[in-house]
């Protein structure tokens, strides 16, 4: 939790004295509404917070501290899942570019579930969603404030919990939101569907790239489905949320601006097998988002990409320089919406306020959200 620099111990503590509810079973806090409540002394998660790292309110069961002034939370935070444990972060000038870019550093290595901005201006929310890569985004305000993660299906919002991008295949096959076709995750065209999308004809520069490029018709035909999503759902994009309660904007989005992505091919890469994933790149306003690392063993690879300006890098950059590196293999033709959520950002941004035009008008505006070029 981010405050001010002018916040002390005493005003943490309001936060929670005499405000926290317990609760002890689910239908007792469903009954009760108590849908902020806790399970106090709660033993499923890991070991209780030390007295040297946390200040401790023993009636609420509520762990805090309060870092330095410009002081974020140190790396692989303990998340002390069932627990309240907070960590107060003192900033001075949230509007101050270096503090902006630190604050969306943090959020894109530790990626948590959902940013909340409680601000008078969108200005500072809208920088930090274009900088960083998280599912839920919520603006609030002193009267309407975000306070929790959630989403709302029923109102276009759509929720979804993804690991650091550069570390998604240690935990997971794809990012999974929610709603969607659970089936989905675990289908894959027949290659004779993907064929049959292999000989068309239209003559635009990414199309006739892989016209031109990409041997393997089956390939080729996957590569002509993914453009046809990504013309699909980007022709109106961001889209609006159906609620009533309060505003939200959905769709997909661009890696955080300013990040890039790294495509590493090996001595027996093909461009077949690279062309797939960089068309997502090429095809939309991502284009300056990336790099190909091409090994000097595949000369007829590197051939293909110097004649059509692909972006190719000397790969002698350290990996954490990156968002995201990507070692290129053959597809196994997954269904389209779930192989771009590997590459490109998706999500929701809402505002507090209901029929917040005002939000509507500054976030639509966005250059996060994904379109064709």
């Amino acid at each position: 939790c981010i405050v001010l620099s002018s916040v002390e111990k005493e005003d943490v503590e309001r936060i929670f004295v005499n405000k926290t509810t317990e609760i002890t079973n689910p239908i007792d806090a469903v009954e009760k509404k108590l849908f902020d409540g806790i399970y106090k002394h709660h033993n499923g998660s890991s070991a209780n917070p030390t007295s040297e790292e946390y200040n401790h309110l023993e009636e609420e069961d509520v762990y805090w501290k309060l870092n330095n002034i410009g002081e974020l939370p140190s790396k692989d935070l303990n998340e002390y899942w069932r627990r309240v444990v907070v960590d107060f972060s003192q900033l001075d000038n949230t509007d101050n570019t270096n503090t902006i870019n630190s604050i969306a550093t943090w959020l894109n290595r530790e990626q948590p579930i959902t940013l909340a901005i409680n601000v008078s201006s969108a200005t500072l929310a809208k920088a930090l969603f274009e900088k960083t890569g998280l599912v839920v985004y919520t603006i609030g305000s002193d009267k309407n404030p975000g306070l929790t993660c959630q989403a709302r299906p029923q109102e276009g919002e759509v929720f979804g919990e993804f690991p650091p991008r550069n570390t998604m295949s240690d935990y997971t096959k794809f990012p999974v939101v929610v709603p969607s076709s659970t089936p989905s995750y675990d289908t894959h065209y027949v290659a004779e569907y993907l064929q049959s999308l292999s000989n068309n004809q239209d003559d635009n520069v990414v199309k006739r790239l892989v016209r031109d490029h990409v041997q393997d018709t089956t390939i080729r035909g996957y590569c002509y489905e993914l453009l046809s999503y990504l013309e699909d759902a980007t022709r109106i994009n961001p889209k609006r949320g159906v609620g009533t309660s309060r505003t939200s904007l959905w769709g997909l989005q661009r890696p955080p601006i300013g990040t890039k992505t790294l495509l590493r091919c090996s001595d027996n890469s093909t461009f077949d097998a690279l062309a797939p994933v960089l068309i997502l790149f090429l095809a939309t306003n991502a284009n300056d988002q990336y790099e190909v690392s091409i090994p000097a063993a595949s000369s007829s690879l590197k051939e293909i990409c110097d004649a059509n300006q692909i972006v190719n890098s000397d790969d002698e950059q350290d990996d954490s320089c990156y968002y995201n590196i990507v070692t290129i293999d053959t597809p196994d033709f997954v269904m389209v919406g779930q192989f771009v959520s590997l590459y490109m950002n998706l999500g929701h941004i809402k505002s507090t306020k209901s029929q917040d035009e005002d939000f509507v008008q500054e976030l639509s505006q966005s250059i996060k959200w994904l379109q064709m070029l």
